[in-house]
């Protein structure tokens, strides 16, 4: 007896838009805890939520968000036989993106830069591996303008939107970070500064995921999920 397929929607946004605000609220009441009552751990609790550390919740749910979103750009990959090759490296990169997440290794290029710079490693340029960061973006801005330019037009502003706040995020409000910890320190100044910066690369990624939702919604309306091995050609013959 056969049924009839019925669709299942799903829209991760909503949860993943209140998880998002819940960890920042509470990354500001640990930063309260931590300069306003002096309390520099509180039972492990600041370090555990800290937005401006690493390995911990906040970490992983930045991760878990570039997952998802990988995740997308690759079933976009499979929809779009045409442009899979694209699809499918921007799936990576993303991936590659995640994993930096938990492992921090964009920060092992930071001596390198400062070999470049002779040492000379000073304000906006304290945090070195922003060179490194702003070349690859122009490198990826460059290997996929055609990309870009050939998608749908709705598609292709919430790219680019969604590229030139990272960039505000991850290159110009870092470079600004620099600054500020060299002239102050672990300051409050500095760690309200850092973690508008973590804010804004949680959104992008969150704004990337809405991007590429309303994409499939809007050109694949119809793209499903077959769970089981390949469907067997009729000419196949059973012995």
């Amino acid at each position: 007896m056969s049924h009839a397929p019925r669709p299942i929607r799903i829209n991760p946004l909503p949860i993943l838009a209140r998880t998002t605000l819940l960890l920042l609220a509470t990354a500001f009441v640990c930063q309260l805890i931590r300069f306003l009552f002096g309390i520099p751990t509180a039972k492990r609790l600041v370090p555990l939520f800290d937005i401006n550390r690493e390995a911990n919740i906040p970490t992983f749910f930045s991760s878990l968000l570039l997952t998802i979103a990988a995740l997308l750009l690759w079933l976009i990959s499979r929809a779009e036989a045409e442009k899979k090759a694209s699809w499918t490296l921007l799936s990576v990169g993303i991936l590659l993106m995640a994993i930096d997440e938990i492992v921090r290794f964009h920060e092992d290029l930071t001596n390198p830069a400062r070999w470049i710079l002779s040492g000379n490693a000073t304000g906006i340029l304290y945090h070195t591996w922003v060179i490194f960061g702003l070349g690859v973006s122009v490198l990826m801005l460059l290997s996929f303008w055609r990309f870009l330019v050939e998608l749908p037009a709705t598609t292709r502003i919430r790219f680019t939107w969604a590229g030139l706040i990272y960039l505000s995020g991850a290159i110009v409000l870092e470079s600004i970070n620099g600054l500020i910890f060299e002239k102050t320190d672990d300051s409050p100044i500095y760690n309200l500064s850092s973690a508008i910066e973590e804010a804004l690369e949680i959104a992008v990624v969150l704004l990337l995921i809405r991007a590429l939702i309303r994409h499939l919604a809007e050109q694949h309306p119809e793209v499903r999920l077959v769970f089981g091995p390949p469907a067997t050609s009729r000419n196949d013959s059973v012995d």
